[in-house]
């Protein structure tokens, strides 16, 4: 089942900033319920009633809403606000790239990552609308299976995506298809200010949230591990898209070590790691896998070595000059 967090730029941007109960809600519950059976009943035609006469059963009292069942991205919004009462906005934010000397090296770098659009496209494209999603699959969990992670995952989103735009507002610097438009981004520039990079904030904040359930050393080593890389690697991705530079990458990273303290203070996220340990169950670290061969990274440079290679190797075969 996709659990489309709306990761900040496509989905929670067309969610809360197109209207969060609208985007988020309507297509959380719409998604989810439909995904957990049709939601936790049938639908019955207009007017009609199980019983002999409207009325004519007891109430049943005394139950309450099951928390697996409470919407993850909703249920975040409570940590959200928890997380408001925190004096997050005096950890401050670093200085975004403001000199116009600076600008010609920072717009060198995204155009050397241009080649890389081909073969991380769709992942770019993925996240730009749920970045959640591929922190699910590592875990292999669901809203439905691990409702803990899901909305640990969930909140860490929701709080770098209102940190992210404070200092957006704040700073109000460019995005980098207005300082060199040649770039030609691969995807649609967000519709909100570049710095700092909110891809990267969330990233970040979602991996030492994740990090934070595991107690064992060895194990919060090896996870931390790949939590890392995948936060990079989202980050850096927005680059290769070209909506961000490396400068705003790295200004989310910071801002997101500087909130995590408080973030993993909160009370409820406490609550919520203790259960994430309960789904996720006993775990602990083994030996390494054999080394893997693998095939090289076909890179525009070998592919064109490759193509240059099959058209020498046809025309030896014929004869042909």
């Amino acid at each position: 089942m996709s659990f489309t967090f709306g990761a900040g730029n496509g989905g929670m941007n067309g969610g809360m900033n197109g209207g969060m109960n609208g985007g988020m809600n309507g297509g959380m519950n719409g998604g989810m319920n439909g995904g957990m059976g049709g939601g936790f009943g049938g639908i019955l035609a207009f007017g009609s009633f199980l019983e002999p006469a409207p009325g004519a059963l007891p109430l049943i009292l005394g139950a309450t809403f099951p928390q697996a069942s409470f919407a993850p991205v909703l249920r975040a919004q409570v940590i959200l606000a928890e997380f408001g009462t925190t004096p997050w906005k005096a950890l401050g934010c670093p200085t975004p790239m403001m000199r116009a000397e600076d600008y010609p090296s920072a717009v060198k770098a995204l155009l050397e990552k241009v080649p890389q659009r081909a073969s991380r496209q769709a992942e770019i494209v993925a996240q730009s609308d749920a970045i959640g999603d591929v922190w699910l699959q590592a875990l292999m969990a669901s809203p439905a299976s691990h409702p803990a992670c899901a909305t640990l995952i969930a909140s860490a989103i929701l709080i770098g995506q209102m940190v992210g735009m404070y200092w957006k507002a704040e700073h109000n610097a460019p995005r980098p298809v207005q300082v060199y438009p040649a770039l030609m981004p691969s995807i649609p520039t967000p519709p909100h200010p570049s710095f700092p990079s909110n891809h990267a904030l969330q990233s970040r904040l979602i991996a030492n949230v994740l990090s934070a359930i595991f107690i064992d050393k060895e194990l919060k080593q090896a996870m931390s591990e790949v939590f890392e890389h995948l936060a990079d690697r989202q980050a850096r991705n927005r680059e290769i898209a070209g909506v961000h530079f490396a400068r705003d990458t790295d200004a989310g990273v910071e801002v997101a070590q500087l909130i995590s303290p408080l973030v993993l203070g909160l009370d409820s996220v406490d609550k919520l790691l203790k259960q994430a340990r309960a789904e996720l169950g006993v775990l602990s670290t083994g030996k390494q896998p054999d080394e893997p061969t693998l095939a090289p990274e076909m890179t525009e440079a070998r592919f064109e070595a490759l193509v240059k290679g099959a058209v020498e190797a046809g025309l030896k075969k014929g004869g042909g000059g």
